[in-house]
C-alpha cells in the first residue's frame, strides 16, 4: 500500500492502474482526478514549489529575517534622502 499524493488514500500499487512517473519516483492514485490533479502541477502535491520564492535583503546584501541582530535602522539603504534631522 502508498499513499496517494493528493488525497493521502491508500492505495494498492499493484491493483492501480493510476500511476505516474515524476522525477524518477512512480506515484500511484486512487482515481483518475487525482492523478490528472498531479499531473498538472506535481510540485504542489509533494511540497515543493515551481516558483521561486523572492528573498528580501538589507542594504548591506544580507537576507532579512534578522540573522545578524540587526536593528530595523540597518535595513534602510543610507543616503542623504534617508537620514534623520536631530531634534532642535
Amino acid at each position: 500500500m502508498t499513499k496517494d499524493p493528493v488525497c493521502g488514500k491508500l492505495v494498492g500499487e499493484a491493483s492501480s492502474r493510476l500511476k505516474s512517473e515524476y522525477m524518477g519516483k512512480t506515484y500511484t492514485f486512487c482515481s483518475p482526478g487525482c492523478k490528472k490533479s498531479f499531473d498538472n502541477g506535481p510540485d504542489k502535491h509533494l511540497g515543493g514549489s515551481t516558483t521561486p520564492m523572492a528573498t528580501k535583503v538589507t542594504a548591506k546584501g544580507r537576507p532579512t529575517g534578522n540573522p545578524n541582530g540587526e536593528r530595523p535602522e540597518d535595513l534602510v539603504p543610507r543616503g542623504p534622502q534617508n537620514l534623520r534631522t536631530p531634534p532642535l
